[in-house]
């Protein structure tokens, strides 16, 4: 009876639904996070936004490069999105590990158009052709973070799903379950966030801390101690500039010579379909 009594008491599970994502709050800059295991460093990650066109679309150009100590991970993600809903135009990556180890560029490049994705894989020497039949719309799989916190009124119980489109996995989801809330400590000070366990399968998640003033990712939970939290030290990334005194905003990010920029890899897809 007790169980019973506590299920009819328990606020009911809302059902999923492919939330509102409003992009255009996003705003141009950098952000550094610390990557950590039990609290102790193991790397950092930068991330850099900055506004352009695209397609004659506004755009956000957005590059995400994570390391660890040592040399054992080192991954730059570059995706251009619509300014309006975060979904994807462009898309390369390059895994500078993976570089070494074969001594040969790898890379990953994508063009995104509605219901479709076209592109190739550059890996030991080797151009493997990419093309999917995705949903419309489609979000990218490598973005994880600023899609969270663009959802529109967001809010404590709520249920979302995300399709997306991943160049290993193909066409999935982003499942996403708003689990709560609460106040963090950072380098800025304390930061309210939101609670978002998120993954691309329902039983692994990785918990999203958002702040629920500006949407900024905050930091991360992850099973067996694994994490990250703004801060972190940034400074051998390509692209990074060490904040003013002043605090002034950070120039236009730099691509890396082996990097396409969105508009580049757009043209070269398009240019190889035709």
């Amino acid at each position: 009876m007790i169980s019973i009594l506590l299920a009819l008491a328990a606020p009911l599970a809302a059902d999923p639904v492919t939330p509102v994502i409003d992009g255009t709050h996003l705003q141009e800059g950098q952000m550094c996070w610390a990557l950590t295991h039990n609290d102790a460093p193991l790397g950092a990650m930068f991330q850099k936004i900055v506004a352009l066109e695209m397609d004659g679309e506004p755009a956000w150009d957005i590059v995400t490069h994570q390391r660890l100590q040592g040399g054992v991970f080192d991954l730059r993600d570059h995706v251009v999105v619509r300014r309006s809903d975060l979904t994807p135009m462009a898309f390369d990556s390059i895994d500078a590990v993976k570089a070494r180890v074969s001594g040969q560029l790898h890379m990953i490049r994508l063009r995104y158009r509605a219901g479709s994705v076209d592109g190739f894989k550059l890996a030991k020497g080797e151009t493997s052709p990419i093309h999917a039949e995705v949903p419309d719309p489609v979000w990218d799989g490598n973005l994880w973070g600023i899609p969270f916190g663009a959802i529109v009124d967001i809010e404590e119980g709520a249920s979302y799903r995300m399709p997306i489109y991943q160049y290993d996995d193909g066409v999935g989801q982003f499942f996403l379950d708003v689990t709560g809330s609460e106040t963090v400590e950072t380098p800025e000070g304390p930061i309210d966030v939101w609670l978002i366990d998120a993954g691309t399968s329902e039983d692994r998640r990785t918990t999203y801390l958002i702040a629920k003033e500006d949407g900024r990712e905050i930091g991360t939970r992850a099973p067996g101690g694994y994490g990250s939290m703004l801060g972190g030290d940034c400074s051998g990334f390509e692209g990074y500039a060490a904040p003013a005194e002043d605090d002034a905003a950070p120039s236009a990010a730099e691509p890396e010579p082996d990097a396409a920029t969105g508009a580049e890899a757009a043209r070269d897809a398009a240019a190889a379909e035709d």
